[in-house]
């Protein structure tokens, strides 16, 4: 999941990246733009009085477009504020990643501790074990097959008495109805 929010952020950043580049290329356009309106324009004003409203409406399109550059190195300006968050961000997530390692790492090493102590303990009963011995074998096995047989006979009897018992509840029924 971590991972996956560091694949955002850079995305994220490649996309503020390309936004940066474009207002940039967009900027120097503007800049190339404005420079040869105003040399223009003081051509014009040389060459004849008729022209002057002329450069006016053009020192207005210059006035446009210094706004827009400045709109756009505010965007500039907002998008390295963006890029920086975004590398903070970045940096606290791999951070977190880090640390994350290591608890996992410090995780796996008591795991694999707590497994030999398991092992060991196994091995120390698997000892003891091997030291017991039953002198009579079958002696379990006969007294298991004892306790079944006694417990499927107590479930006959447990059945006959029930199928007895509805019998007896079924023929009362059938009286009480005949007397009715």
């Amino acid at each position: 999941m971590v991972a996956d929010e560091v694949r955002s952020l850079a995305s994220k950043t490649r996309q503020s990246t390309n936004e940066v580049t474009e207002m940039v290329t967009a900027i120097q356009s503007g800049t190339r733009n404005v420079v040869t309106l105003m040399e223009s324009g003081k051509a014009n004003a040389d060459k004849s009085s008729a022209q002057v409203n002329e450069a006016t409406a053009k020192l207005r399109s210059v006035t446009e477009a210094m706004y827009l550059i400045s709109e756009r190195v505010d965007r500039i300006a907002q998008a390295i504020e963006q890029q920086q968050h975004n590398f903070v961000q970045v940096t606290d997530r791999y951070e977190q990643m880090n640390a994350s390692f290591e608890s996992s790492q410090l995780r796996s090493a008591q795991a694999s501790t707590v497994g030999h102590d398991v092992k060991k303990l196994g091995d120390k009963l698997m000892d003891m074990i091997k030291r017991f011995k039953v002198t009579y074998d079958n002696w379990s096995t006969q007294r298991r097959n004892k306790l079944r047989a006694e417990e499927e006979e107590a479930k006959r009897v447990a059945a006959a008495n029930k199928a007895r018992k509805a019998s007896v509840d079924s023929r009362q029924k059938g009286k009480a109805k005949s007397t009715a």
